[in-house]
């Protein structure tokens, strides 16, 4: 039988009693006890929503232009924000928020609920959720090796070089040049 880990539910401090929350928000993001970002993403979700549907109100008196302007505004940069907390996330997750984007670009091309979703992504040049999750991972992995990443992330790297018996860590020189 294993140990029983305590709990921390509450405080006490001053005749105060201050009691743990089932969720706490930190710049922007929804964390949860279980580390789950459920919530977070059910934030996401519903404040999405919202702006989609007044965005859908008033898209007869917008072009496309301006509608896929305002989606940025209210529903992409959203989607986007500390999104690379997101990876690992299961796919039932993931796919709610790619609803909310599938939702965006049926707007923007007024296409019907039914409609295949995949052309007007290509058609906006927007990559699907979990690209977009990767993406981010991997250009701040390269701003990083290449030294045009902010300096607290920088001054963190190093590369592992394989040394006959055993891995060592060197001081990592970013590439003068980076060829593809």
């Amino acid at each position: 039988m294993s140990p029983r880990i305590p709990t921390l539910n509450s405080i006490c401090g001053d005749n105060d009693i201050v009691s743990a929350a089932p969720s706490a928000k930190n710049i922007g993001v929804v964390f949860d006890e279980a580390m789950s970002l459920v919530p977070h993403v059910t934030d996401i979700c519903k404040t999405s929503c919202f702006h989609l549907r007044a965005i859908r109100k008033i898209r007869q008196f917008l072009d496309k232009d301006s509608t896929i302007l305002l989606l940025h505004a209210f529903v992409i940069s959203r989607l986007d924000y500390c999104n690379s907390l997101l990876f690992g996330l299961s796919n039932y997750v993931i796919n709610r928020l790619q609803l909310t984007q599938n939702s965006a670009a049926r707007l923007v091309f007024c296409a019907r609920k039914h409609d295949h979703v995949t052309p007007l992504l290509i058609n906006l040049h927007w990559l699907k959720i979990q690209y977009r999750i990767q993406f981010k991972i991997l250009l701040m992995t390269f701003k990083v090796l290449c030294g045009e990443a902010p300096s607290y992330l920088c001054d963190l790297r190093a590369v592992l070089c394989k040394n006959q018996t055993k891995w060592e860590m060197k001081n990592f020189e970013p590439p003068t040049q980076i060829y593809m």
